[in-house]
């Protein structure tokens, strides 16, 4: 990618130069090296915990792309991922906010009484509560931890995945 678009943000809008000196600082932490809240502030001019959030989640936002993954440390700062934290820990707690995501939308379907609802209404409620439900159940630890002993990943290149997912 060149330069010129690195410094394009979304609808072809140019980006606020502090992001991208602020995307610049975060590839310069190695891995599992931290950056403070205090040398994001020298970057950004604003305080990352309050009205300075934004340039900090798209700066994120955007490394995320490219495989840099920074983790909060709650009154610290941010600690960049390693490749296998990445793996373990950040897919852990995608699937458990996802399973909670799952569940709640699901409780919120079932709390819409039947007469409320028309034939066709309560057939689209149910058919999304269940699919939510099959998607919580299937997040559960116990559930994720068997099937990943039973199941044997295939063996695909991963520029025939990428080929793949192209095509769809």
């Amino acid at each position: 990618m060149s330069d010129e678009k690195e410094l394009v943000g979304f609808f072809g809008n140019p980006r606020n130069p502090k992001i991208d000196e602020l995307i610049t600082r975060l590839k310069e932490v190695e891995e599992e090296g931290m950056i403070l809240y205090g040398e994001i502030e020298k970057v950004i001019g604003k305080d990352p915990q309050k009205d300075g959030r934004w340039p900090v989640c798209s700066a994120r936002k955007h490394l995320e792309r490219k495989g840099i993954v920074f983790k909060c440390v709650t009154g610290v700062g941010y600690c960049r991922q390693t490749a296998a934290q990445i793996v373990t820990e950040e897919a852990e707690k995608d699937r458990a906010c996802i399973s909670r995501k799952a569940g709640r939308s699901s409780r919120k379907l079932l709390s819409v009484e039947d007469k409320l609802l028309t034939p066709a209404e309560r057939k689209s409620r149910d058919f999304n509560a269940s699919v939510l439900g099959l998607v919580k159940a299937t997040l559960k630890p116990s559930t994720v931890k068997a099937l990943s002993k039973s199941a044997k990943p295939p063996e695909v290149s991963q520029s025939k995945l990428i080929a793949f997912l192209a095509s769809k």
